[in-house]
């Protein structure tokens, strides 16, 4: 059980260590893993060699680094100093790269060996410098009383509607209320082994980690080369004989296109989770036919601004009388109270559709060094004029039906999509093709295809130019998973009446 005087979260690690020293806490394969007490000396080791080089409370740590044992190190490092780490992606284009390292200003980026920091003049430590931390001291950080729930623990960023990433920040005080809930609701020991697919740069890691390495289980990380092939990952799921399976919809169903899942798949998986993005019943059922007779399945939901998950919802076979749509996201979890409103900041009537907004102490910080954006979303209870309530508006339009008491997903109120589990903004994309040369238009849109999200777009250009050409010059600026898979190029969009981009009519034209 958690200790209710936990001032930070790597305190909740230490008694993990304390508890199961020998346990293995990170397992690479069968013959190569990391005990609970392997893992707490690197940490203690690279905590001490971040404070030697001048690092403080309050400082940003910035990994850039595929999944290494020292990432977790690192990770584990900065919640013991009690300096807000931020992970990259090693693939990011070197524009988006250099705008989170300016955002927030690291003391110092642990880098693959490979990239080329521009214009950085911060400390830099390469991942082939392997013996950075080997001198240090294996003692446990004295942090006293210096960190406190309060204070930031990471930075997550999401996609940008002003074309540029924000930095969510996740405080000490909501991971400790999200592993208390996590380990509460699923009832996870010491005996589990997680899946660690989720991308480290991606919220749902943030479930990986925190709900596996706090409790004394085991985390079984997957690295960009193997979660690209689908067959080293079922096959290795069931090598290790992993417990706890949590990933988007959208890998699941690439599994099921693929035909690789049949009845003795996931041998050991006692748990599927899924969550990032909407799961159509359609294909649901078809996993469910197949191995819902011993897992359980959950449908989780939350945004990355309040701690990774907010929402959990076991499915049963009730839930596939009908086959159209989403599954409910449920009740939300006792971490939140939420509010449903209309555009005019009233709760709407029963059973119509609003924008929730969540409240409780699983909601963020805000958005780092973006005072504009955090006054925008992260406001003041319409409804509470009595004391300071802060919510977060989701932006996401949800339905409360009164018949069975469930939550049920409806769509965004903005041009944001859930694509491949990302939270992506469409005016990102677009913003990325109309810096191309000669792009003079852009519309990104989101179509589906076998129950899979597709993104199209369409460019308005005088220039000759190929959808391959725009592809890679947009790629200088978004990540690969944000280039559309197809593009369709005018000479002009076509308007509407109000002279504005017809969204609709190509919407109809390429996306039906």
């Amino acid at each position: 059980m958690i200790n209710l005087y936990h001032c930070h979260v790597a305190q909740i690690f230490s008694e993990a260590v304390e508890e199961f020293p020998d346990r293995k806490a990170l397992i690479w394969d069968c013959n190569n893993y990391v005990t609970y007490s392997d893992l707490e000396r690197i940490s203690n080791q690279i905590a001490h060699y971040l404070l030697d080089i001048g690092v403080k409370k309050g400082d940003r740590v910035c990994i850039i680094l595929d999944k290494l044992t020292v990432t977790y190190g690192i990770i584990l490092a900065s919640l013991k100093v009690g300096t807000p780490y931020f992970v990259v992606d090693p693939a990011n284009p070197a524009a988006r790269t250099k705008y989170m390292i300016e955002k927030c200003q690291p003391a110092v980026v642990f880098v693959h060996h490979g990239l080329n920091l521009e214009d950085f003049t911060g400390k830099v430590v390469y991942e082939n410098q392997n013996g950075f931390f080997k001198d240090c001291s294996t003692d446990k950080v004295n942090t006293g009383r210096r960190i406190t729930g309060s204070d930031p623990a990471y930075i997550m960023f999401t996609s940008g509607s002003t074309g540029f990433p924000k930095g969510a920040v996740i405080s000490h005080e909501n991971l400790i209320n999200f592993i208390t809930w996590s380990q509460w609701r699923f009832g996870f020991s010491a005996t589990d082994i997680f899946t660690n697919i989720n991308p480290l740069y991606f919220d749902n890691s943030v479930f990986d980690i925190y709900a596996s390495l706090f409790c004394g289980a085991a985390l079984a990380p997957f690295d960009s080369t193997i979660s690209k092939d689908p067959y080293q990952v079922m096959r290795k799921i069931d090598e290790l004989q992993c417990t706890v399976y949590f990933s988007v919809p959208s890998l699941l169903i690439y599994f099921q296109i693929l035909k690789l899942f049949n009845s003795q798949s996931f041998k050991s998986v006692k748990k599927i989770i899924f969550g990032g993005e909407g799961y159509p019943k359609s294909k649901l059922k078809e996993l469910y036919d197949c191995l819902g007779d011993r897992i359980i399945f959950y449908n989780v939901y939350g945004p990355t601004e309040c701690t990774c998950i907010c929402s959990v919802y076991e499915l049963s076979e009730t839930d596939f009388t009908n086959l159209e749509g989403l599954p409910p996201l449920g009740a939300l979890t006792p971490n939140f109270s939420y509010l449903i409103i209309n555009e005019n900041g009233r709760l709407v009537d029963k059973n119509e559709i609003g924008e929730l907004c969540l409240s409780g102490p699983c909601v963020g910080l805000g958005y780092f060094n973006d005072p504009d954006q955090t006054r925008t979303l992260f406001v003041q209870n319409p409804l509470n004029n009595a004391y300071h309530e802060r919510i977060y508006k989701t932006g996401d339009l949800v339905r409360y039906n009164t018949d069975d008491n469930k939550l049920y997903f409806s769509g965004r109120k903005d041009s944001q999509i859930k694509h491949q589990g990302y939270r992506i903004e469409l005016a990102e994309i677009e913003h990325a093709l109309t810096s191309v040369p000669h792009i003079d238009e852009a519309v990104a849109l989101q179509s589906r295809a076998n129950g899979i999200s597709i993104i199209i777009a369409a460019v308005a250009t005088k220039q000759s130019m190929g959808a391959d050409y725009i592809k890679s010059e947009a790629a200088r600026f978004i990540p690969k998973y944000m280039i559309p898979e197809k593009i369709e190029i005018f000479e002009q969009l076509p308007k509407n009446a109000n002279g504005k981009i017809d969204r609709n009519l190509l919407q109809t034209k390429f996306c039906s």
